[in-house]
């Protein structure tokens, strides 16, 4: 047994899902139908059209097998609770930032087992050492999931004052495990990431940097306005890497295919500042605002 990756993981995982559970209420759930044209163009491309264009790079780049896996998590990751607040540091719609992750959240963890299952099936063949059970994986990705965020709405409902002061204590504290399972598997996975860096690097790169490509091209064609577009790109630069993380290294037992995904928090994180440097500021070379929204008029000067 893993003492990190079979029991620190999972918890850390859970605790992070319990920590978003107590800033979540039905509201911010009821935001998803009050603007459907944002929410399911963001929703449609991080479920649907990223993991595709995953998959492709996967075959383009002719990756290992364990890499190409990984690659494809990556591609299916929905946007972590950090991506929210990059969105409120870039000025983008924090609302629809925490609609967007709860909402592409919960639909992942249902099929996210299937996404696995097709990747082992597509990229290790028959390797029968890496069969991937689609139903218990899915009652596993719920109970360190779901069930805690569940569990967090409850506190919420029940203890607001608590859960408020709890929120920013869990978040660092999580963060800082999450942190430091990241380090421990870099360093465990050392000699493999250094022989594979210039094969699995490039892949993560394009691969960001098209998912960002794809939410700027594809909000601006459907008429989403400013401030939720630089939400959406967000979404899709900021990853929720540690439930595929637990997949390949807990329940797949392959730590190999978590390299990718612990490179992507790295590009990820790079490619957002720059787009954030390029959206914001007195000249922003994207994004032009033409008019100024009634929220953004009401909270400036």
């Amino acid at each position: 047994m893993n003492v990190v990756t079979d029991i620190i993981l999972p918890a850390v995982i859970a605790t992070i899902m319990l920590g978003m559970g107590m800033t979540l209420v039905p509201a911010d759930f009821r935001r998803v139908l009050a603007t459907p044209k944002a929410i399911l163009t963001g929703a449609a491309s991080l479920l649907l059209i990223i993991p595709v264009i995953g998959y492709t790079f996967a075959q383009l780049f002719d990756l290992p097998p364990e890499l190409a896996v990984g690659l494809f998590l990556v591609a299916t990751c929905p946007g972590g609770m950090l991506s929210n607040l990059m969105t409120y540091f870039g000025k983008g719609d924090l609302a629809m930032s925490i609609s967007l992750t709860a909402a592409v959240t919960t639909v992942y963890v249902f099929v996210i087992p299937f996404e696995a299952s097709f990747a082992l099936n597509t990229f290790m063949g028959d390797a029968q050492q890496f069969d991937l059970p689609v139903l218990s994986t899915l009652g596993k990705v719920l109970m360190v999931t779901v069930a805690p965020v569940l569990v967090g709405m409850l506190v919420r409902n029940r203890a607001e004052g608590f859960a408020k002061r709890a929120e920013g204590p869990v978040s660092k504290i999580t963060g800082g495990f999450l942190i430091l399972i990241f380090v421990v598997l870099l360093a465990e996975q050392a000699e493999t990431l250094m022989s594979s860096l210039q094969q699995v690097a490039l892949p993560v790169l394009a691969l960001n940097a098209t998912a960002i490509t794809v939410a700027f091209v594809l909000t601006g064609i459907v008429g989403v306005e400013r401030r939720q577009r630089i939400a959406i790109v967000i979404e899709h630069s900021i990853r929720q890497e540690g439930t595929a993380i637990f997949i390949a290294a807990t329940l797949i037992g392959n730590a190999t295919m978590t390299l990718p995904l612990l490179l992507n928090a790295a590009i990820g994180m790079t490619l957002t500042l720059v787009f954030l440097g390029l959206t914001s500021g007195k000249r922003p070379l994207l994004m032009r605002d033409e008019a100024v929204s009634p929220e953004v008029s009401s909270t400036s000067g």
